[in-house]
């Protein structure tokens, strides 16, 4: 007998896929098989919740949330940059001050721009 239900994503867990169904809850555990999986449209009242909100549904269907780990190992990942670079530029202030050379000021120059950028995008990515 084929085993066939009609579902709407709800989220997915460590244990499986979780379904609303007219019934209630339906979950496909890992290692379950189910021959067919038919996906439902999204209902008008869905449709009006993201209305009222003024998103598309395009938009709805299309919003992809990086995981929340990520975006604070990015985070860390920008903050030790920034950091490296802050003490590169102190090394090579030293430097520029001590033979004043125009080597050295360029290098320092190049150093503080370089530090610029990474501060900016560390900025932009605690603020997203």
């Amino acid at each position: 007998m084929q085993k066939t239900i009609a579902v709407r994503i709800v989220n997915s867990g460590a244990r499986g896929q979780v379904f609303p169904t007219p019934g209630g809850l339906f979950e496909i555990r890992s290692g379950q098989t189910v021959e067919r999986v038919d996906i439902l449209p999204l209902s008008e009242e869905r449709i009006g919740h993201y209305a009222a909100r003024g998103v598309t549904i395009e938009e709805a269907k299309g919003r992809k949330k990086p995981a929340r780990q990520a975006d604070m190992l990015d985070i860390a990942t920008l903050e030790a940059d920034v950091a490296a670079r802050t003490d590169t530029v102190a090394a090579m202030a030293k430097a520029a001050k001590a033979d004043g050379s125009d080597a050295n000021k360029a290098a320092l120059a190049t150093a503080e721009a370089d530090l610029a950028v990474a501060e900016k995008a560390l900025a932009a990515a605690q603020t997203a």
